[in-house]
């Protein structure tokens, strides 16, 4: 019964989201030479682990712009390795946008 109890409680997970409007190929061919400079832009970033739970980065800003070289630090739990998660699009975002060279990546094909 364990076994049944666990298959009917993965009927129940949450779908991710669904694809985004503009295909792969499109983007490929619109963009072919993308990542130009390495731009990237966090605006107004709002991430949390699941729905039901609290908000572990609120509304977060900030740029580097293309060449510079920067390094994350903080206390334990300040959110530096979510930063690197919502940028492999391992979370998807609540809220916001991150912009690689002016493209949105949360909204891209995977």
């Amino acid at each position: 019964m364990v076994s049944i109890k666990r298959c009917m409680s993965l009927l129940n997970i949450e779908q991710e989201a669904a694809d985004p409007i503009i295909s792969q190929e499109t983007m490929v061919q619109q963009h072919a030479e993308w990542p130009e400079e390495g731009r990237v832009e966090f605006e107004d970033v709002v991430l949390r682990y699941r729905p039901e739970t609290e908000v572990v980065l609120n509304r977060l800003n900030f740029e580097v712009r293309a060449g510079e070289k920067i390094g994350i630090v903080g206390r334990t739990g300040a959110g530096k390795s979510t930063i690197c998660l919502s940028m492999s699009r391992i979370i998807e975002l609540s809220e916001g946008r991150i912009k690689i060279d002016g493209i949105d990546i949360a909204h891209l094909p995977l």
